[in-house]
């Protein structure tokens, strides 16, 4: 588990019933929420916190490689929007299965079929540009997360499988891999 510094902002998806993360300012996301409201809402919140900023923003929803279901969900065609939360949030937190995974061929033509109309890509480059365009840092994993709840304020879970750390000028500046054996337990 991980213990955030304040001010931060949790985003939860209300599709993620079963766990929720409580931090400075919570947000339950519905999936009538806009992308560009999402990130508006954000970058308002950001200015009223203390100093004028977030130290974190943590997303807990669903995820596929280069995509975020969060509101109507966020690929790759819509990080320029995030431009919006430039010198308001240092760190972005993604508690989302496989964001930053990089797809093989089949595996991509397997997620084209299976999510049409979702964008899927390639995880590394989404993250990384994502880091670029918000000047934040950016923290997603490869693997499907285990996500099962019961955090005091200011806490978010560990990550499952490798995570990786985007700088604000998207480069890896750190990677980790974390127990995933729960994984090799459910087949």
């Amino acid at each position: 588990m991980f213990t955030l510094e304040q001010p931060s902002m949790a985003l939860n998806s209300v599709e993620i019933s079963w766990s929720k993360i409580l931090m400075w300012n919570t947000w339950e996301v519905d999936r009538a929420q806009t992308r560009e409201h999402i990130v508006e809402w954000v970058a308002t919140v950001a200015g009223g916190a203390p100093g004028g900023k977030l130290k974190n923003v943590v997303i807990n929803c669903h995820g596929l490689p280069g995509w975020v279901g969060i509101g109507q969900g966020f690929n790759a065609t819509h990080l320029g929007l995030f431009r919006q939360w430039r010198g308001l949030v240092f760190k972005i937190w993604f508690v989302a299965c496989r964001v930053a995974e990089t797809p093989t061929a089949s595996v991509q033509a397997q997620l084209n079929s299976q999510y049409s109309g979702f964008g899927t890509s390639d995880g590394h480059a989404f993250c990384s540009n994502l880091a670029q365009n918000a000047n934040s840092h950016v923290y997603a994993s490869t693997e499907v997360q285990r996500n099962r709840g019961g955090y005091s304020l200011g806490q978010m879970p560990t990550f499952e499988g490798l995570c990786y750390s985007y700088s604000p000028n998207g480069r890896i500046t750190w990677s980790h891999r974390y127990s995933s054996d729960w994984q090799d337990n459910q087949e």
